[in-house]
C-alpha cells in the first residue's frame, strides 16, 4: 500500500519560490530546497525530476499568484486607468525584492528554454495587453492634451 502524500504541494511551491526569487536558481541549493520545503531529496526528485523541473513549477505558481494580478488590472481597468495600477506594482516597498521573472532573464545563460519560455510568454501577454490599454486611451481622448497620464 502506498503511502499517503503528507506535504501540500502548494506550501511546497511557495517555500521554494521564496528561496528562488530571493537567492536566484543559481543560488539556490538542493539542500536549501529540501530544508525549506521539509520535502526530502527523493520525493523531490520524484515530483520535479530535477532544481530545474521545481524551478519551472515556481515560475507557474509565480505566475498564477503575482503576475495575473496585473494583467487583470489591465484588462479590468480601462485605458489609463489600468496603466496606472499596473505601474503602482513596481513602487519600491521596504519587503520589494524584485521580480522572478526579471530575475530568470537575468539568468537566462544557465537555464532550460522552457524556463525561459514561460517568462517571453508573460511579457508578450503583458505588452499585447498593454498595447489594448493604450489604444483604449487614445479612444478615450486621453492623448489629445498635454494633461498629465499618469
Amino acid at each position: 500500500m502506498a503511502r499517503p502524500i503528507e506535504y501540500d504541494q502548494q506550501i511546497v511551491l511557495d517555500k521554494a519560490m521564496e528561496l528562488f526569487w530571493k537567492n536566484s536558481f543559481e543560488g539556490t541549493s538542493m539542500a536549501e530546497l529540501v530544508e525549506a520545503t521539509g520535502l526530502n531529496k527523493r520525493t523531490m526528485y520524484n515530483l520535479y525530476d530535477d532544481k530545474q523541473g521545481l524551478f519551472d513549477a515556481c515560475l507557474g505558481n509565480y505566475l498564477q499568484k503575482y503576475l495575473m494580478v496585473q494583467i487583470g488590472f489591465l484588462k479590468n481597468n480601462r485605458g489609463v486607468a489600468g496603466i496606472r495600477q499596473i505601474f503602482s506594482a513596481f513602487e519600491f516597498r521596504n519587503y520589494f525584492i524584485g521580480c522572478l521573472y526579471v530575475n530568470t532573464a537575468m539568468e537566462k545563460h544557465l537555464l532550460k528554454s522552457s524556463s525561459l519560455q514561460k517568462v517571453k510568454s508573460y511579457y508578450n501577454t503583458l505588452k499585447n495587453q498593454v498595447i489594448i490599454n493604450l489604444e483604449q486611451a487614445r479612444e478615450d481622448g486621453d492623448f489629445t492634451d498635454r494633461k498629465s497620464v499618469v
